[in-house]
């Protein structure tokens, strides 16, 4: 079957059914519309059979449009006066037939083609190639109602659906758009549906799709088959009006997640551009530490550098200390515990609501996650809901262990910081003298070691950080893109057709017979002959 949106389907179709319940206090007449067309859809003949349920041997007063009538099931008789009919009854169900010159609520039409080409399937029969049956249904059940205020035009809901049989040895590669191939060896069963009607009932561009019902397949040697439909008006019950309500519920959440994750974003993007301060600032003083601690060991390479070496190195380490000076690693410290606690507290805020609202504790919850969410593939709107929360959750979760692992590396490296100082005023007593050299210049290289050692761990962790807050950040945007307003328009899309929908229920159980104004139930059955 063609995919569509799968959300409009189950909102629309899923509700058709083919029996009412019935009510004890009235006549309860059931209609069977039986009809014949030629294979291009042209009528033959029909007629109609209508079954009284009886429960009295008094005289029953029915209403029916019909010619020829004739009982086919028992001996009661009948007068007609017009369009009213009374049947002597005997306490057993009445059975009768007739005829009727009147338009049908669904017409039907039928192409054929043979290699993309429209044929008349007379004229290809026993022949080979790429066939395509379309079959198109017409709904001419129009309707003038009031729906949000407004005169609407909505024709009376029709299900159709569709069934025939092709033999596997001469028919392969068999597709439907609507419906299903079932292949049971040495024949193809082909069972369809369709709703005309219903694209023209709400503008859905997806549903127009429902007015065909198209099967192409392969042949060696085409031949048309008997063709049997069946189509009811019948949809849900009052009973069944609970559903619009969850719907407009499920609307009003979809505003709220979308409330809430733009102001999640919002954050991370904040975070994300601290981070790369954090970072930039970072890379700065590890590479002037890195230039100090080069000079510091070209120092030991010679007396001849000396003096050279030590006017690069205290350069060099005066500039790693204004750079340390404007990186503000304590603020930055700070600011990185800040960072570490709002994200906390959007986890665990996170964390409740999901509890909340799935009445689990945290460990259930993930474990139902890890389990169940994380392979899920399908289109219920509160387990999709779940399943984004629950991934959100653990994104914020590896995020704070990040901020963790961060500020460990950096809150030592402070201290050394700290030291820089006394290392530069060695260095200036190191031009006092030959003599002092050695002793004074290791300690510094071993300190510089240390602090270089220090500053590119600091270095990587803020790079490691930066990559994943903008992970975070891209995940969170592509989330709240593709999957949080996406669905909070289908919420709001859903919320519009509601009223629609209840009105196209009301139609359905409105329409009261093709013979009659009082049938209780009405189903058409089509059986479109072969071309000879």
């Amino acid at each position: 079957m063609k995919k569509t949106k799968k959300w409009i389907y189950p909102l629309i179709i899923s509700g058709l059914l083919l029996t009412p319940a019935f009510s004890a206090n009235a006549l309860i007449k059931k209609e069977t519309v039986y009809t014949n067309l030629e294979y291009t859809g042209n009528l033959l003949k029909s007629s109609v059979s209508n079954h009284l349920f009886i429960n009295s041997s008094d005289e029953i007063e029915d209403e029916t449009e019909l010619k020829n009538i004739l009982n086919i099931n028992g001996k009661e008789t009948y007068t007609l006066h017009k369009n009213q009919i009374i049947w002597k009854g005997n306490n057993k169900d009445i059975f009768y037939r007739g005829t009727l010159e009147k338009d049908l609520p669904i017409k039907v039409t039928l192409e054929y083609f043979l290699n993309d080409k429209m044929v008349d399937a007379k004229d290809i029969l026993g022949k080979s190639g790429d066939i395509k049956i379309k079959i198109h249904f017409q709904n001419n059940e129009k309707n003038t109602v009031r729906v949000n205020g407004k005169n609407t035009t909505m024709y009376t809901p029709f299900v159709v659906t569709l069934g025939m049989i092709l033999n596997s040895e001469n028919n392969q590669d068999l597709e439907i758009n609507n419906g299903k191939i079932v292949d049971s060896g040495t024949k193809n069963i082909v069972v369809g549906i369709a709703s005309p009607g219903m694209y023209e009932n709400f503008g859905v561009e997806e549903l127009k799709s429902l007015e065909d019902i198209i099967i192409t397949y392969k042949t060696t040697n085409f031949e048309t088959t008997d063709i049997y439909m069946v189509a009811t008006p019948k949809m849900l019950e009052n009973t069944d009006f609970k559903i619009f309500d969850k719907m407009n519920n499920l609307s009003k959440n979809l505003d709220t997640l979308k409330t809430s994750i733009d102001t999640i974003e919002k954050g991370i993007k904040e975070l994300e551009s601290g981070s790369k301060t954090l970072a930039n600032g970072n890379n700065e003083i590890t590479t002037n530490l890195k230039i100090a601690l080069d000079a510091v060991k070209k120092l030991e390479a010679g007396s001849k550098e000396l003096k050279s070496s030590i006017d690069t190195a205290v350069s060099s380490l005066n500039k790693a200390a204004e750079s340390i000076k404007n990186a503000n690693i304590n603020n930055s410290l700070a600011g990185l515990n800040s960072l570490k606690e709002k994200n906390k507290k959007a986890k665990n805020a996170l964390i409740n609501t999901l509890t909340t609202k799935t009445n689990m504790d945290y460990q259930t919850l993930m474990n139902y996650y890890k389990t169940t969410l994380i392979n899920y593939n399908g289109t219920e709107e509160n387990t999709i809901y779940l399943k984004i929360n629950c991934e959100l959750i653990l994104l914020l979760d590896a995020n704070e262990t990040t901020y963790e692992t961060l500020i460990n590396k950096l809150t030592p490296l402070l201290k050394q910081v700290e030291s820089l100082t006394s290392y530069l005023t060695k260095i200036n007593e190191l031009q006092k003298g030959v003599n002092e050299l050695n002793g004074g210049l290791n300690q510094v290289k071993n300190g510089l070691t240390k602090l270089y050692d220090g500053s590119k761990n600091l270095t990587n962790g803020a790079n490691t950080l930066q990559k994943g807050v903008t992970t975070l950040s891209s995940g969170i945007s592509k989330l709240n893109k593709e999957g949080i307003t996406p669905l909070t328009k289908y919420g709001s899309t859903i919320k519009s057709y509601s009223n629609k929908t209840k009105t196209l229920v009301n139609l359905s159980k409105e329409y009261n017979g093709f013979s009659s104004n009082n049938t209780t139930n009405t189903t058409f059955v089509y059986k479109i002959e072969k071309a000879k």
